[in-house]
């Protein structure tokens, strides 16, 4: 049959319509249809037959391979005879033809079914013909606590205390994914309990404290009894499939690989110190494929924490580029608003000088037009200033007047001359130098100013024959 064919017969038989999922399935079985067709129908392979009578010696079995090696899971097949195979195939078939039905019937159910009955039913373990319905994880606790129940030794028995392997309460592929994890190989013992053997084997060779003390530091170990679906799984691997019990290996999940790789198998009874030889073996000549593995994780390891911290020192040569960009901006900030608080102190500087300067000139303008404007009243008066006359004369009025400096300044006027002729002797002073001023007697104390007294003659005025006026600055 070819492989198209294949396909379309599982397709047919599965209800599966994706034809990539049908040759994937087929693949993972090695083109076998019949597994694949079990596989996909959920119907499990029967039972194995009752192991065979062990040899009249150990048979130890012993297969070592390189790290290129690798090898295929395949579901287990029964050590039947071709007759035996050929005789079953209708029942194969008319599994496979139920199931199929199932399926179907299963669709239309879930059509019409309400939605939480249709989930509750999808939850329930598929059926398996030829072995029971178990969980892996429950199987394996089951086995440890029988294991330690009928075969180690406690400190009571006269015997002496013993101690088991200290298997993996899990699943076998668990057990593999934690070995390929630990970078160890996985120590498996598939458990027949109805064979004559098996007993004397776990309680003289498992339980050996020799053989616990090396499993412990060279491998894991996981143990399954083979009536279980977990372990019987197991022994239908590709290069597994024991032909004698008890059988003990040593496997390994290599890297690349689609399954376990066998490196040492011993099938039937065996004791401590031939066991702990062929382990011994094994390991020393797949020392190298284990040691690369440890190096590729230590190198990968190296690789990822280099990675690391390049990433990290990355990322802080980033955040401190930032901070210098930052830094650098902000500087350029704080030097900008210097320079504009310069630039504004400076006109501000530069304008209050404008003010300043202008204000000066207007000051230098207004006393130089006030001083011209001085110099040509003084002129002016002096043009027109009444004559003096003699102090001695008769009428005569001596009039004195004492200047801001300290100076003192006196005149002789008539008395019948007004006081306005006094402000004119005063304007043509030169130490005077104010536009608008007063003129003040001491006693009888008297205001005299130009406008108001300007027309007052100097003997009504009280100045006559002799009087002290004090100058006082009206600006």
């Amino acid at each position: 049959m070819s492989e198209d064919e294949m396909i379309a017969t599982l397709s047919s038989i599965s209800g599966e319509s994706d034809l990539e999922a049908c040759r994937a399935r087929l693949a993972a079985h090695g083109f076998d249809l019949e597994a694949a067709v079990n596989d996909a129908l959920g119907v499990s392979a029967p039972p194995p037959p009752p192991p065979p009578p062990p040899p009249s010696g150990p048979r130890r079995r012993r297969r070592a391979t390189t790290t290129t090696t690798t090898t295929r899971p395949v579901p287990f097949r029964s050590n039947n005879d071709v007759v035996g195979g050929i005789l079953s195939i209708p029942f194969r078939i008319v599994f496979a033809v139920a199931g199929a039905a199932l399926r179907v019937a299963g669709g239309v159910l879930s059509a019409v079914l309400p939605a939480s009955i249709t989930r509750r039913v999808r939850a329930l373990p598929p059926v398996t013909i030829g072995g029971e319905i178990d969980d892996p994880v429950v199987a394996a606790a089951a086995f440890i606590a029988d294991f330690d129940d009928k075969y180690v030794r406690d400190d009571d028995d006269d015997a002496g205390a013993s101690s088991a392997p200290a298997f993996l309460p899990c699943s076998h592929a668990d057990a593999l994914r934690e070995a390929k994890r630990a970078i160890k190989f996985l120590f498996v013992y598939l458990h027949a309990p109805e064979h004559e053997d098996t007993d004397e084997f776990c309680v003289k060779t498992l339980c050996d404290a020799r053989v616990v003390a090396f499993l412990e530091e060279h491998a894991l170990s996981w143990g399954g009894d083979v009536t279980t679906s977990d372990a019987f799984r197991l022994a239908g691997v590709a290069g597994v499939r024991p032909s004698a019990y008890p059988y003990v290996a040593l496997l390994q999940n290599a890297e690349g690989a689609s399954g376990p790789e066998l490196f040492m198998a011993c099938e039937g009874a065996i004791d401590p110190v031939g066991l702990l030889e062929v382990m011994m073996t094994a390991i020393a000549e797949q020392g190298d494929v284990v040691e690369a593995a440890r190096a590729r994780r230590t190198e990968a390891r190296f690789f990822f924490r280099f990675r690391d911290e390049a990433r990290d020192i990355r990322a802080e040569q980033d955040a401190a580029f930032l901070a210098s960009l930052e830094a650098d901006a902000k500087r350029e900030r704080d030097a900008a608003a210097a320079r504009e608080a310069e630039d504004a102190a400076r006109r501000t500087r530069e304008a209050e000088e404008a003010a300043a300067d202008a204000a000066r000139l207007e000051e230098e303008r207004k006393e130089t037009e006030r001083l011209a404007t001085l110099a040509r009243r003084r002129e002016a008066k002096a043009r027109t200033l009444v004559a003096e006359v003699a102090a001695d004369a008769d009428g005569a009025c001596v009039v004195a007047v004492k200047l801001p400096n300290g100076t003192r300044r006196e005149r002789a006027f008539s008395s019948s001359h007004a006081v306005s002729d006094v402000f004119d002797f005063v304007d043509t002073l030169e130490e005077v130098d104010g536009m608008e001023y007063s003129l003040v007697s001491n006693y009888p104390r008297r205001v005299f100013q130009r406008a108001a007294d300007g027309g007052v003659t100097l003997l009504d005025g009280g100045l006559h024959p002799r009087a002290m006026l004090m100058y006082r600055s009206d600006d």
